[in-house]
């Protein structure tokens, strides 16, 4: 089986959850904070929501090589688990029972709730509680779905047989949004996208798809001196960080938005991974930097929502006013947390999957 570079996939996940990390800091931090930026850096920070999907094609690449080396479906489940859900239950339990500074959680049906986000049903019914919450409802379904998926394409060697399997979760995505979207009798905000055409599962299966086929094609060394996808990957993430500060993607919704956007966005999350996957290794600080966020992304990502009220209260008590100074004030708060939950929460569930 071919060995991506894990490196560059650590740096480009990296890439992903601060691109995340920036969509939160200017969408749902104070107002006042979001108009200190240059209008190409809050335009850019608001187009951040893009990182979930790169974080979906990596985890179907991730998905299809634990299949792929797993010792048996029960091995997988036993690994998949160990390596989300701890991690998950503990920000779930910090978050209900007011143990970050400020983060207020409404207690109404707050038993329910919980139990909602513990059975990963909040993609459909509500991610209420921390709203990064709702990817997690779409990985896991994933999960259960990887063993029967990976049994169809096993004996697929052919570019032209994943090209169609991409094909048709393309097209069957695509129905999904057509048959919701022609319900609509009134155009629609980002608010109502989010919940009817983004969250649920079967409206963004298909990055997931698309990585768990690209693990295929890489196993099957389809990817192998292939110098076309990484300079089609550069330039296309070049033309998309320029578009990114110029045009806000979701500031009106259409049926671009709803039909051809998820897929471009998917296409171009893949061609980066598949570049990433066959890079050589870099060895300088920046890509050290990144590979090390992405490896406590996880940690990152599950945290720093929460951590967003405390880092306003901090950084307004010492610089009021100050855009520069909360992000520099969240993003240090948010790693140095994330950095210690990491080291001995996330790792500590970590070690027993690289064990078992």
């Amino acid at each position: 089986m071919a060995k991506p570079n894990y490196g560059a996939l650590d740096a480009v996940r990296g890439i992903a959850v601060l691109y995340v990390f920036l969509r939160h800091a200017a969408y749902l931090s104070d107002p006042s904070i979001r108009g200190g930026l240059p209008y190409t850096l809050e335009t850019f920070f608001l187009n951040g929501w893009l990182g979930v999907d790169l974080f979906f094609v990596l985890s179907g690449f991730l998905i299809f090589q634990s299949l792929d080396r797993a010792q048996s479906t029960r091995h997988y489940f036993q690994r998949r688990f160990l390596r989300i859900v701890p991690a998950y239950v503990a920000v779930l339990c910090l978050a209900v029972f007011g143990l970050f500074p400020y983060y207020l959680v409404d207690d109404q049906n707050i038993v329910h709730r919980v139990l909602l986000h513990l059975v990963f049903l909040q993609d459909y019914l509500g991610s209420d509680i921390v709203v990064v919450f709702w990817t997690l409802g779409i990985e896991v379904k994933f999960y259960l779905l990887a063993p029967l998926l990976y049994t169809l394409i096993k004996k697929a060697n052919r570019a032209a047989s994943l090209l169609f399997a991409a094909l048709l979760i393309a097209l069957t995505e695509s129905t999904f949004r057509w048959l919701s979207y022609s319900e609509l009798t009134t155009q629609i905000d980002y608010a109502q996208y989010f919940y009817g055409f983004r969250s649920p599962f079967h409206m963004s299966f298909m990055s997931i798809w698309l990585g768990f086929l690209l693990a295929k094609a890489h196993a099957l060394h389809l990817l192998d001196n292939s110098p076309r996808i990484k300079r089609w990957a550069i330039a296309l993430a070049c033309a998309s960080c320029v578009l990114l500060c110029v045009v806000e993607l979701m500031h009106t919704i259409t049926w671009f938005d709803v039909f051809l956007q998820p897929l471009a966005i998917s296409i171009v999350a893949t061609l980066v991974v598949a570049a990433a996957a066959t890079s050589a290794s870099i060895n300088n600080r920046a890509v050290s930097g990144l590979s090390y966020i992405g490896r406590i992304s996880y940690s990152l990502y599950l945290l720093h929502v929460p951590l967003l009220p405390l880092s306003h209260v901090l950084s307004a008590a010492i610089f009021p006013g100050n855009s520069l100074a909360f992000l520099l004030t969240y993003f240090a708060i948010s790693l140095a947390a994330s950095a210690v939950f990491y080291r001995w929460v996330e790792s500590y569930f970590y070690r027993r999957v690289a064990a078992s």
